[in-house]
């Protein structure tokens, strides 16, 4: 019937866009320190406390126009306290003493070009300048299989977008202070390309699924987060234009 073809036709239509207006991945990378292997991720029955330092919303790199303010500190802080509580990370408070400092910075990384000579005359290169910045976000501190063609492209192609990310840093309570060397523990960075979403957009998304590896040693982990379009379809009771006379 044509109601039905219409209607498997605006079905492939949806999927179609939600497919090609998907979000891009999530990366997730947490370098553990060998002090940080030594102490294990807290649960919600064993809580760690924490005291937060939260640095102003940065960016890092080229700095682009038209790019929205972000959602205010305090909005910001209290989701990532309230992620943070289900893993078992508590805010230091009356009594309770801190086990680690987590130190909080978020914002915008984007890469930095400048022409270079190239190989051939009359010819220019474009070179990253903060390409070991943009690595470690996407990599982390251990980068592995730069020597293997493929992967090497895989990483080297997820530099060229500007990123918006969080980098939180947890080091031992007991070693931060005046005069004395703070121990890191673990170093988590979560990023996702700034393609067509602001930083408003996507913070509770950055935060929802990068918590839940805080302490753990994760190599660069990539979560897809689909988003369909709002909306539906209404399928009426169909009707055929030359209804048979009853037998």
């Amino acid at each position: 019937m044509k109601w039905a073809a219409s209607l498997l036709l605006l079905l492939t239509s949806l999927a179609a866009f939600a497919y090609e207006d998907a979000m891009p991945d999530v990366n997730i990378v947490v370098d553990l320190t060998k002090a940080g292997k030594k102490v294990a991720p807290p649960t919600p029955g064993h809580p760690v406390f924490y005291y937060p330092k939260m640095a102003p919303y940065t960016e890092e790199g080229a700095v682009f126009a038209n790019d929205q303010p972000p959602p205010p500190p305090n909005a910001i802080a209290h989701e990532l306290a309230v992620a943070l509580a289900r893993q078992g990370y508590l805010v230091a408070v009356g009594k309770h003493r801190p086990d680690i400092v987590l130190a909080i910075i978020y914002g915008s990384i984007n890469p930095v070009y400048v022409s270079v000579p190239g190989p051939a005359r009359h010819k220019s290169a474009q070179v990253m300048l903060n390409q070991t910045d943009m690595v470690a976000m996407v990599q982390g501190n251990d980068v592995h299989g730069l020597d293997v063609a493929w992967i090497r492209k895989q990483i080297l192609d997820q530099l060229h977008y500007n990123r918006y990310f969080f980098m939180v840093t947890a080091l031992d309570f007991n070693t931060f202070g005046p005069g004395k060397d703070p121990v890191i523990l673990w170093r988590a960075r979560i990023s996702i390309p700034a393609i067509h979403v602001y930083f408003g957009d996507v913070v509770k998304t950055l935060i929802d699924k990068g918590v839940p590896f805080f302490g753990r040693d994760a190599r660069p982990q990539h979560i897809e987060i689909p988003t369909v379009p709002e909306g539906h379809v209404e399928v009426g009771t169909p009707t055929p234009k030359n209804p048979q006379p009853a037998q």
